[in-house]
C-alpha cells in the first residue's frame, strides 16, 4: 500500500503548527479529494506534589482541506506517566493537577455549503414616493377625490392595483392596471379603442400604457389614427322609426311627445 503524501500547503500548515507546539507526526489518512487527516503526538511535563513529575501524552488530529486549511483540530489524552523528580523553574501545586484537554475546534467556513440550504434575508429598503405631477396623474387624483376619497395619494399609489378585463380579440382575460381602466371609462372609450390599449399593454410597461391612454383624445382628432374615433351614439330602432314617421306625417306634436 502506497504511502499517503501531503501537498505543499499541507506541509506548510503542519510546520506552522509544530513551530507552536513541538510534536511528532505519526500517521496520515487520505480522506479523498485532497483532504487529509494528520495525527501528531506531543507531551507536557508538570510538577506534582510529593516530588513527582507527571508526563501527559496527547494525540492531536488535524483535518486538513486540499488548500491546507485546518478544518478540525481535535486533541485527546493518550496516557499519563509519573516519575520521581522536580522540574526547575516550575511551581509545585499543593494538590495533583493536570491541565484540561484542549477543546475541539471546527472551522465551519471550510465545509462546502449547499445553496438550497442557504436562507438569504432581504432587508426592506425605504422607497421614495413622488407627487402626482403629470396631467394624467392629476386626472387620476381628481377622479379619486370626486369619488369621495379625501386622501392625497402619491404617484405610486395612483398607479397601483390590477383589475381583470376580457379581450374579445385575444379571447382571454387580461389583468390591466386599475388606473388604465379608470381612464378608459372616463374617456368613454369604444370597444375597438379598448382592444388597442390591451394589445399595447402586452408589449409595454404600465407607465407607457398609461401615457398611451392619455393620448386617446389626440388620436381621435387626427386623421393618422383611423381606429380611434369618437364613441358612436346608439339610438333605439323603435324610437328612430317613430321620429321618421312623425316627420313624414308632419305632426310636430307627435314628434314632441316622443322626444319628451
Amino acid at each position: 500500500m502506497s504511502k499517503v503524501r501531503l501537498n505543499k500547503r499541507h506541509n506548510a500548515t503542519i510546520n506552522l503548527w509544530q513551530s507552536k507546539q513541538p510534536s511528532k507526526q505519526i500517521k496520515v489518512i487520505d480522506r479523498t479529494c485532497g483532504y487529509r487527516d494528520v495525527y501528531l503526538t506531543w507531551e507536557l511535563e508538570l510538577n506534582q506534589p510529593e516530588n513527582k513529575i507527571a508526563t501527559v501524552c496527547y494525540l492531536t488530529r488535524l483535518e486538513l482541506t486540499k488548500m491546507g486549511k485546518v478544518r478540525v483540530e481535535e486533541t485527546s489524552v493518550e496516557k499519563v506517566m509519573y516519575r520521581s523528580g522536580y522540574l526547575e523553574g516550575q511551581e509545585v501545586p499543593l494538590l495533583p493537577y493536570l491541565p484540561p484537554v484542549p477543546k475541539k475546534r471546527v472551522d465551519r467556513s471550510c465545509y462546502p455549503r449547499e445553496k438550497a440550504n442557504l436562507k438569504t434575508v432581504k432587508t426592506a429598503k425605504d422607497k421614495q414616493l413622488s407627487l402626482p405631477l403629470s396631467d394624467t396623474e392629476q386626472k387620476l387624483l381628481e377622479i379619486s377625490l370626486n369619488s369621495g376619497d379625501p386622501t392625497i395619494y402619491s404617484r405610486e399609489d395612483l398607479l397601483s392595483g390590477r383589475e381583470a378585463w376580457y379581450s374579445l380579440e385575444q379571447k382571454r382575460t387580461i389583468s390591466l392596471p386599475a388606473p388604465i381602466l379608470t381612464l378608459l371609462k372616463e374617456f368613454n372609450c369604444s370597444l375597438e379603442e379598448c382592444e388597442m390599449v390591451a394589445l399595447y399593454f402586452g408589449v409595454t410597461s404600465p407607465q407607457a400604457t398609461l401615457a398611451f391612454v392619455e393620448q386617446i383624445p389626440y388620436f381621435r382628432s387626427s386623421l393618422h389614427f383611423p381606429r380611434f374615433k369618437e364613441p358612436v351614439k346608439v339610438e333605439l330602432p323603435e324610437l328612430r322609426k317613430q321620429i321618421e314617421l312623425g316627420n313624414r306625417l308632419g305632426k310636430a306634436e307627435h314628434v314632441k311627445e316622443i322626444l319628451e
